[in-house]
């Protein structure tokens, strides 16, 4: 009997055993892809007997099951009642020379990489090896029997909900985009802005002094009232699109020369004069987010297919566009907020893109506790003002440096 408390420990003793044993007898929570276990799989189907594999919280990824499709020797656990959640790992010549993994470890990247496991190996030369073997037998025989093959069809309405479950589960996890992270992550609980309750967060955005709140409120209100008075971001006069693109202009509005808040774009020459010249990219790119309802990833991603073929991957002007029309779910992300904005999400400093802006700010801002529950006074103008535009406000906290406007 060996214990094994190291993902190396784990990894060369799963390694050896899938050369040592030429028959493979598992039952497993989830199972997942592209690490070199699962590659030294693919590899020995024909030594696999029985595998059954759970696929509870949606944490089997599609592509394992896609794998072993045509294989008779898988099967999946569709429903319990309760978790299916064992980890029993069976290798054998026969019965009388075989070993025996059970513990903590799934069948997925992390495990083999990533996380704090721990398991017990158990050998025929261990004392009271025969009951040993018969009962992990059984135990995997008997949820085998239980099993249920996939089709093509089945796959692809579990890959369909895997697909749209897949960011709650990273969000939990603290690994939004799906990604493994190099650095520690930042649970919500432990953000100072995320962990906020409504009532925390309008105080503290109403508590910063020198981010001059009432000007804020102005530009939001004017921004909504332009884009609920034109169905198309081209049809508003010039000095008005200026305002909506944080560029200065001579909008005769109270307010209006404030217009920068949430991200000034008067530095950005060529998106200045697209905007001037009012082109319709940028219009038909507004088009695809909706100004009432649910915004999802994809609205974003259509968005992105209309902006980017004329200004690239610009995400300071996409964002203060988007931020405008629907301050309610995005940021205005610039030079100004960035910094503290990944100190407090716990976002490593890298170049962000198109999807990690998504990814890792948006994700994170709709799991947030202020976001979640806003609950402002229904009698207080200013405060549904803020409400409405909760996720642009998030600047007003994090912005460092001087306003300039002229």
């Amino acid at each position: 009997m060996k214990i094994l408390y190291s993902v190396t420990d784990l990894k060369n003793e799963f390694i050896r055993l899938l050369e040592n044993y030429n028959e493979y007898y598992w039952a497993v929570a989830w199972a997942g892809i592209d690490f070199d276990v699962f590659e030294m799989l693919k590899n020995k189907k024909d030594r696999i007997k029985e595998i059954i594999v759970g696929l509870h919280f949606y944490q089997t990824h599609p592509e394992f099951i896609k794998e072993y499709l045509s294989e008779n020797s898988v099967k999946y656990i569709i429903q319990t009642n309760g978790t299916f959640h064992p980890k029993a790992y069976l290798f054998q010549n026969n019965n009388v020379e075989w070993e025996i993994l059970i513990g903590s470890p799934n069948f997925t990247k992390a495990a083999f990489s990533l996380n704090s496991e721990i398991s017990v190996l158990i050998s025929s030369n261990d004392n009271n090896n025969e009951k040993i073997y018969l009962d992990i037998k059984s135990y995997i025989n008997e949820f085998w029997n239980k099993g249920e093959y996939f089709d093509s069809i089945k796959l692809e309405n579990y890959k369909n909900s895997w697909v749209t479950q897949k960011p709650k589960i990273g969000s939990l996890a603290g690994t939004y985009g799906g990604k493994i992270k190099s650095k520690k992550i930042k649970l919500l609980f432990e953000t100072e802005t995320q962990k906020l309750n409504w009532q925390e967060y309008l105080n503290k955005i109403n508590g910063e002094i020198n981010h001059y709140v009432n000007d804020r409120i102005k530009v939001i209100k004017i921004a909504s009232d332009l884009f609920r008075k034109y169905n198309k971001f081209s049809e508003m006069n010039t000095e008005e699109r200026k305002f909506i693109a944080g560029i200065p202009n001579k909008l005769e509005i109270d307010g209006a020369e404030n217009g920068a808040f949430f991200g000034s774009m008067k530095a950005r020459g060529y998106f200045k004069q697209r905007i001037i010249e009012n082109d319709e990219i940028i219009s038909l790119a507004l088009d695809q987010i909706p100004l009432i309802g649910k915004i999802t990833k994809q609205h974003y991603l259509n968005f992105w297919e209309c902006f980017k073929q004329f200004s690239g991957t610009e995400l300071a002007a996409a964002t203060r566009l988007l931020c405008m029309k629907r301050p309610d779910t995005f940021i205005c992300f610039t030079s100004k907020n960035k910094d503290n904005l990944c100190k407090d999400f716990g976002i490593e400093k890298i170049k962000f893109d198109i999807d990690s802006y998504w990814d890792e700010i948006i994700e994170r801002i709709f799991d947030s506790n202020w976001w979640q529950n806003p609950k402002p006074n229904s009698s207080n103008e200013n405060e549904i003002i803020i409400s409405n535009a909760r996720a642009a406000f998030l600047d007003s906290l994090l912005y460092v440096g001087d306003y300039n406007f002229i």
